[in-house]
């Protein structure tokens, strides 16, 4: 079994005298501790880079660049990832699913702007956990009242027809 190396964390200092291995062509990283590393790229780019065990699978992303994200926010963040991840969250995944709550809030209001109201409906009576005969009774009052009044759609759902004006 081989003894785990101790790792001695960076400091800005040695961070910005680290310089690609051009003579070697390859990529290199140095590793600040409890997963936190950064690499080196040829080109001179440093990437933060934070390894995690999630549930027994080992998993990698990337924070940003050096010194965009400085050596205080990848640890702040290497911290907030490995408390996560064991609490049996995976970072990653909770990252992707804001962004994509983020999109479909932008999405709606986008819509909203755009005068296409019964889209963001649309997604409002699809969220709602009624019984089948409520949700549809729901969905006839919207398009039997509501919608005709703001615009007229085709069987997509595209607007044809933009009943008011936009202010």
């Amino acid at each position: 079994m081989m003894a785990n190396k101790k790792v001695t964390p960076l400091t800005d200092t040695d961070i910005k005298k680290l310089k690609p291995k051009i003579d070697e062509n390859k990529d290199y990283t140095i590793s600040d501790g409890n997963g936190l590393q950064l690499l080196i790229k040829l080109d001179g780019r440093k990437i933060w880079e934070i390894r995690y065990t999630i549930n027994g699978k080992a998993k990698k992303t990337t924070l940003g660049t050096y010194p965009t994200v400085t050596l205080a926010k990848a640890r702040a963040i290497r911290d907030e990832y490995r408390s996560k991840s064991f609490d049996g969250i995976d970072p990653i995944d909770e990252r992707k699913k804001v962004k994509e709550i983020i999109a479909e809030k932008e999405a709606e209001n986008q819509a909203l702007l755009e005068g296409q109201f019964h889209k963001v409906a649309y997604g409002w009576l699809n969220s709602l956990s009624d019984a089948e005969s409520t949700h549809k009774k729901r969905l006839s009052s919207f398009e039997n009242d509501i919608f005709p009044f703001f615009c007229t759609y085709d069987k997509h759902k595209h607007i044809v027809h933009q009943n008011i004006s936009k202010t």
